[in-house]
């Protein structure tokens, strides 16, 4: 393998004739091809192409079905599900069952599927949802996918000692037109704090009601020409992954997500021929060009389930910008990645259990307590990024400026609060903070509280339009003796998900309430420092 340290200096028009001439030869290949082989048309040289070649088993759903130019619609999707459903289970077969979770904006069902072995109690869950972003098809065929093998007896270690539930398509109307968006314009993959949309409030809803331990979030990353630009290369990873990183997560849950979860996935990704690594993108900062690993915003949905304190594992298989190109390789990626995590789940049931009661438990009781870190920030580092030369395919080594997720950099620390006194207009954040999973209390009777109280520092894009935009607020604290009304709200910190509502609340979180505009004011919160008399 060979290092290099970027960009050829070949000058640009020869380096222009290097890229094209491949693909202008396939091009004229293509042309004398028969009629009805109908080539998919390569965006890069046929060298990076072959190193792509077809999975060893093909995948069976609607939207790759052979000849198909379409994915699976919404209607097929509840066709194949149903189908599923109807089977009768036996011992070599679980029980299957299906409901609408939710609706989209535009009322479409968002179906999940349940699958485990008859009887037994209530047992433990694992949730794999897919389609947040309308244009990732492949996440969605895997899943569809990975229902039929479940529903016929396939890992039966797995739904004998787990139900599994299934989401295939939380998107169903950015899908049908092929937007990563909802309809309304919103990323659900960032709305599962704030709640804005009626699919990531649906999803809130399943999960705060099964408890999963594990929960998986299946993408695609852009697949062609996102590093040309600036390190004319190739991405050569079959699929990216990241467990949450945020800050509140429990001290145990990187340790066991990389040693119980996501090192045996690669190791499996490796056995089946494929290649993986951590989740990655690029910008710009003060002229440089960095990679940097997933977001560690809290409204994130692989951040927003880890404050539930189950594991969370977000998939990316290379896909966006290349139609229906490797797209079989696209799916089997996807499938090998999640049938190691389901097995490591099933494996380590019990353990997975025990640790999410004991992250609960130390959460509620660090209420009053320590620190709390509201805001941080990657932690600035090197890597070699393993690449594919776009004109060889070949593997290469590209040294880049890395900023790490899994070691943060704190930015803003201060006193953990007790809880928080919300004021009795602020229903609309109550109402949010309770579909969460919170337990918000209407304070029956008027209190004295002492309090810390927020001003805000001005700041230049406050004025910012809300839509798909997350802001925060800068902003000092001032101590306040407080006399609560009856009819405010009480929110304690000594309960499970008390993550969650510091990322809500905390103005300066990226996740804020009030610099998203679901509180009516800056003081319509304030900080509770003593936790109150009952």
């Amino acid at each position: 393998m060979s290092i290099r340290p970027g960009p050829s200096a070949t000058p640009w028009l020869p380096r222009c004739l290097r890229l094209f001439l491949p693909c202008l030869c396939l091009t004229l290949l293509w042309s004398w091809a028969p009629a009805g082989a109908q080539p998919v048309p390569l965006p890069y040289s046929a060298a990076v192409a072959e190193r792509f070649p077809p999975p060893p088993t093909i995948t069976d759903t609607p939207g790759l079905a052979p000849g198909r130019d379409s994915f699976t619609s919404n209607a097929e999707i509840a066709t194949w599900l149903q189908a599923l459903q109807t089977h009768t289970p036996a011992a070599q077969r679980p029980a299957v069952s299906l409901w609408a979770a939710g609706r989209s904006s535009l009322g479409s069902p968002i179906w999940a599927l349940r699958i485990g072995a008859v009887g037994g109690g209530i047992r433990p869950t694992v949730l794999v949802m897919a389609g947040q972003h309308g244009d990732e098809p492949a996440s969605t065929e895997a899943v569809l996918a990975l229902a039929r093998q479940l529903a016929g007896g396939a890992l039966p270690a797995v739904w004998q000692q787990l139900d599994v539930v299934l989401v295939p398509r939380v998107n169903p109307d950015g899908a049908a037109i092929g937007s990563r968006t909802s309809i309304t314009g919103q990323d659900l993959n960032r709305d599962h704090l704030l709640l804005q949309t009626p699919e990531a409030a649906a999803l809130a809803s399943m999960a705060y009601a099964l408890q999963p331990l594990l929960v998986v979030d299946m993408h695609e990353y852009r697949g062609v020409g996102h590093w040309l630009p600036t390190l004319g290369a190739e991405s050569s990873s079959d699929l990216l992954y990241q467990m949450a990183t945020t800050p509140q997560l429990n001290g145990d849950q990187h340790r066991v997500s990389q040693a119980w979860f996501l090192n045996p996935m690669v190791q499996a990704l490796q056995a089946a021929g494929l290649r993986s690594d951590w989740y990655h993108s690029n910008f710009s900062h003060d002229g440089i060009q960095r990679v940097r690993m997933g977001d560690l915003h809290p409204g994130l949905a692989r951040n927003a389930y880890g404050l539930r304190h189950c594991i969370s594992v977000l998939l990316e298989s290379r896909g966006i910008g290349l139609g229906r190109l490797h797209l079989q390789r696209r799916v089997y990626s996807q499938l090998v990645a999640v049938s190691s995590l389901l097995n490591s789940a099933a494996q380590h049931a019990k353990a997975l259990a025990a640790l999410r009661d004991q992250a609960a438990a130390s959460t509620v009781g660090r209420a009053c307590h320590g620190d709390v870190t509201v805001l941080a920030a990657h932690r600035p580092t090197q890597r070699a990024l393993p690449m594919l030369d776009a004109l060889t395919g070949a593997d290469t080594l590209i040294p880049v400026p890395w900023e790490d997720a899994l070691q943060w950099v704190p930015v803003t620390q201060r006193a953990r609060p007790c809880g928080y006194w919300l004021s009795a207009d602020a229903e609309e954040a109550v109402q949010r903070l309770q579909a969460l999973g919170l337990q918000v209390q209407r304070l029956p009777r008027t209190l004295a509280l002492r309090t810390e109280a927020w001003v805000e520092r001005p700041r230049p894009d406050a004025q910012a339009p809300a839509l798909g935009l997350l802001r925060r607020a800068d902003v000092d604290l001032q101590p306040q003796d407080l006399i609560a009304p009856a009819g405010s709200w009480w929110l304690s910190l000594a309960q499970p998900l008390a993550g969650l509502a510091i990322a809500a609340l905390e103005p300066d979180s990226p996740g804020s309430y009030f610099a998203n505009r679901v509180l009516p004011a800056l003081d319509s919160v304030v900080r509770v420092l003593v936790m109150p008399t009952p």
